[in-house]
């Protein structure tokens, strides 16, 4: 499958609070950009893991729906990449 860009998503403070928040499934917006062109995902944060951090980028990966994306995202830069997986 493709590699889908993350162009925005959240800080540093709402990716962790989505990953500790463990009572309700907490969501973060994430805007991504596809074949299709650009959506807004409204994506569980599942696992978070250090990457780089001197340059925050972090291991994530993320779910909604039947869908699981894996990839790493940049704090700093709001950036990443992904790679979507069906469950």
């Amino acid at each position: 499958m493709s590699l889908i860009l993350i162009k925005n998503g959240p800080s540093k403070f709402d990716l962790m609070l989505g990953l500790f928040d463990r009572y309700e499934a907490r969501t973060s917006v994430f805007e991504l950009e596809t074949e299709e062109g650009r959506i807004e995902l409204d994506l569980i944060i599942m696992l978070v893991g250090i990457h780089n951090r001197a340059e925050e980028n972090w291991v994530v990966q993320l779910s909604t729906g039947g869908l699981v994306f894996k990839g790493w995202y940049n704090t700093k830069k709001r950036e990443g990449v992904l790679e979507c997986e069906e469950l």
